[in-house]
């Protein structure tokens, strides 16, 4: 497919060292790390520097998150297309009116497969 997998995170610089261990650190570009930069999520300049370091374009990125105010927000702040795993069953979707939704992350390659619809 030609997809490139990135991170942004709120998480400290431990993170880098849970996904190294994992074997992962090496499949993700760029892996963006809220106390390296100075921004933490939902700021759009985290986005933007996640867009900058992986060349990418707002516009064709796919942001998956499970913070609907950090994730989508965030991602929609810098013109980017989301997708929220749901964590929490029924209990405030209703808030999330028009947001996409996945169950889980088995869902996501299914969901990218169609075309973000």
């Amino acid at each position: 497919m030609g997809l490139g997998v990135g991170i942004i995170s709120n998480w400290d610089l431990s993170a880098r060292s849970v996904l190294a261990d994992a074997g992962l650190l090496d499949f993700i570009n760029p892996c963006i790390i809220s106390s390296e930069v100075g921004f933490s999520k939902p700021s759009k300049e985290i986005f933007n520097i996640a867009l900058e370091k992986a060349g990418g374009d707002a516009a064709k990125s796919l942001y998956i998150g499970d913070n609907y105010y950090d994730d989508a927000l965030g991602a929609a702040s810098v013109g980017m297309d989301s997708l929220i795993i749901n964590r929490f069953g029924k209990f405030g979707v209703e808030e999330l009116q028009g947001q996409k939704l996945i169950n889980n992350v088995a869902e996501v390659l299914p969901f990218i497969e169609k075309g973000y619809k």
